[in-house]
């Protein structure tokens, strides 16, 4: 039995991997399904109409989704088109900079840092301008490929539509999904997965939330300080903030990196005034967003927040950074219950042997 279950796992991870790029609706259909069922029930109970209640939500989010897009796509996509053209720029400067003399030679020679300026400088006029054209192609290609613009479409069409008939027949599911559990089993079964449900749900949402707002902020912070591609690299570290800590670091070393290539270490300012936007982001999202949005959902210490995400880096890299909290998360659930249980089948052993 358990070499057939094994052979089951295996099939349904290897047709996850192979169906991976049809499935991406299809995983981001149950996602917001999840995400808006407490929603759909309340409205339910309101309207009287499964059918209104799956509705006027769903619309609700296909505007605001549509309106981010429209309003942010060509900026970001104008943001980074600009980057690129001005990446020989950069690269000039690099090669400079490595020269005897320059800036990033005489830190190197200051710091005793090896420093192989010659092939440095080799593959930076040789591949600079290579590299603007390739990543203007592939801006073209992302923007206007055929399966590009597949994808696209069956993200619009396909996501809101899963969406819709996963939350109508939501209530079916979860009978029938009760109905799979053995009775004697199902009371203390059905407990556990309303706790899973209950913390995951304020999780996702309160975190989602975090990171959509810490998005716009940084966002609009380093586009207003004048960094080149600002706005991009700060929605990206507002979005990657469902890692905690990793996605202020990757923002942080971005800004920094695009901002050496910018100002050219010619001044102290932008820098600090770069410091200055992700400190404040940080106390934004410690002490204003995560306590008001998230609060203590995940019922794990700081501590263990920072174990877990290491963790889940060190077994299984970025997905697993991604995942881990989540799946902490429902450990603080199962553990417990499962040493519950435990004890309850130790009471009544002994109470049999007595």
């Amino acid at each position: 039995m358990d070499l057939y279950i094994l052979g089951g796992i295996l099939v349904l991870s290897a047709v996850v991997y192979l169906l991976a790029p049809v499935l991406l609706p299809f995983a981001l259909g149950v996602v917001f399904a999840y995400l808006l069922a407490p929603t759909v029930h309340k409205l339910s109970q309101h309207v009287g109409s499964r059918t209104v209640a799956t509705l006027l939500p769903l619309l609700a989010l296909l505007a605001i989704t549509s309106t981010v897009l429209v309003m942010g796509i060509p900026y970001v996509a104008e943001d980074i088109a600009a980057f690129v053209e001005k990446a020989p720029v950069y690269g000039q400067w690099v090669e400079k900079a490595l020269s005897d003399g320059g800036i990033i030679y005489q830190f190197a020679e200051q710091w005793n840092i090896p420093l192989d300026k010659q092939t440095w400088k080799t593959h930076i006029f040789n591949y600079s301008d290579q590299i603007a054209v390739a990543a203007l192609d592939t801006l073209e290609k992302t923007a206007l490929g055929a399966m590009a613009i597949f994808d696209v479409l069956s993200l619009i069409i396909v996501t809101p539509l899963v969406t819709f008939y996963v939350l109508y027949d939501w209530p079916k599911f979860i009978e029938k999904l009760k109905d799979t559990i053995p009775s004697d089993m199902r009371k203390d079964t059905v407990k556990t997965f309303e706790s899973i449900d209950h913390k995951l749900s304020k999780f996702f949402r309160g975190q989602l939330s975090v990171c959509v707002l810490l998005g716009l902020f940084y966002g609009s912070a380093l586009a207003l300080s004048g960094l080149n591609m600002g706005f991009f690299v700060g929605l990206a570290t507002g979005l990657l903030s469902f890692i905690p800590f990793v996605g202020m670091l990757i923002g942080l070393v971005f800004a920094s990196v695009l901002a050496i290539m910018q100002y050219q270490l010619s001044g102290l300012e932008p820098y600090l005034v770069i410091a200055a936007i992700f400190a404040a982001g940080q106390l934004l999202e410690g002490f204003v967003l995560t306590p008001k949005l998230v609060g203590n959902s995940t019922g794990l210490h700081p501590v263990w927040v920072i174990f877990a995400v290491m963790a889940g880096g060190e077994l299984g890299g970025f997905l697993g950074m991604l995942i881990a909290l989540p799946l902490a998360t429902v450990l603080t659930v199962l553990i417990p219950q499962a040493f519950h249980l435990w004890l309850k089948e130790r009471a009544k052993h002994k109470n049999k042997k007595a």
